[in-house]
């Protein structure tokens, strides 16, 4: 069947899957209606469902999350004025569509969202308010007004997947000093002292920095001492590095699921992306549902685990958004305009 190329270039996209804590609902980006705005889905049922839209405003949002608490359907999303780039945060009520700005006085700001805490009553994020070229490391409480500043970094360079350690008080995140040259900082929050987990001396990238889920380790997808990207895990207590997954393709992205026994990752072979599930326990891989043929994750960069259930929505190529359950089942539950 022909079609004309203005059919390809209207083609939509869905992209940002975060599955909400009871596990009903699935919440996505999408342009539908031209600007991406924030959309979710019913997950359930047979049949492609029909999604709703929660966010109107004339510019686009560029970042969402589902609440991890137990009970909470807020999600949060973030926001530019005009395609400037400095992102707003905001939070959403789906129930009655109400939204509140979190960072209401900083419309010139670039604000990055980092990890929202289990417990639903705060967020961590990157913001460079002190200077347009270093970022500091913040923590928003949601039933309060001012952030906390925990660090501010005294060299250029975005701050980003900031994330609480499980037990300790201290905090991962990450610094892109140079495009091929980023820094993997812990910060000690009793002490507001940051250290560098990676080696000064061995350049490399480094991107979804994760607690293990007994924080003992940091896993990461990093092209340290290769030239691809592989999965790699550090010992926080020898400083000793392994790698998990080093395949013969570059690693995109990864997630590890909740309870800690089993990661998702995305491989790029010969160009297309494949879903593959590695069991930590046994130390077996497998090969993931068959997806459309595509590079996944290119928008989003996420792939998400559900928290209560045993499926979790992939990142797809720019049309569509699945969700797949550990079966190895693929489904589909966005579809895009015209397929």
């Amino acid at each position: 069947m022909n079609h004309s190329i203005d059919r390809y270039l209207n083609a939509k996209q869905a992209t940002m899957p975060s599955i909400s804590s009871d596990g009903r609902w699935l919440a996505f980006i999408s342009d539908l209606t031209g600007v991406p705005q924030v959309w979710r889905a019913p997950l359930g049922g047979s049949a492609v469902p029909m999604p709703e839209q929660l966010t109107f405003a004339e510019d686009r949002v560029l970042w969402l999350l589902c609440s991890p608490a137990p009970g909470d359907a807020r999600l949060l999303f973030a926001r530019d004025r005009g395609g400037d780039e400095n992102a707003q945060l905001y939070l959403l009520d789906p129930t009655t569509g109400e939204e509140r700005c979190l960072t209401t006085g900083y419309d010139g700001v670039m604000h990055i969202p980092g990890q929202w805490s289990a417990d639903g009553h705060t967020l961590l994020f990157a913001a460079n308010r002190a200077h347009p070229a270093h970022f500091g490391l913040y923590r928003q409480a949601l039933d309060g007004d001012e952030a906390e500043l925990l660090w501010q970094s005294d060299e250029p360079g975005l701050l980003y997947d900031a994330m609480q350690h499980p037990t300790a008080k201290r905090v991962l995140f990450s610094r892109m000093a140079l495009s091929a040259a980023h820094h993997l900082l812990e910060l000690d929050l009793t002490t507001g002292q940051a250290r560098r987990l990676d080696p000064p001396d061995r350049p490399a990238r480094y991107h979804s920095a994760t607690y293990t889920p007994d924080g003992c380790h940091v896993t990461v997808v990093t092209d340290l001492d290769s030239d691809r990207t592989n999965l790699m895990r550090l010992d926080l207590a020898t400083g000793q590095w392994e790698t998990v997954i080093g395949p013969y393709y570059d690693l995109e992205y990864f997630s590890l699921s909740p309870d800690g026994r089993t990661i998702a990752f995305t491989l790029n072979q010969d160009g297309y992306s494949r879903l593959e599930l590695l069991d930590l326990e046994r130390g077996v891989a497998r090969p993931g549902p068959t997806l459309p043929d595509g590079v996944l994750g290119i928008y989003d960069e996420r792939i998400a685990f559900a928290p209560t259930r045993p499926h979790w929505p992939s990142p797809t190529p720019p049309r569509a958004a699945a969700a797949t359950s550990m079966s190895g089942i693929g489904r589909r539950w966005a579809r895009a305009s015209g397929q």
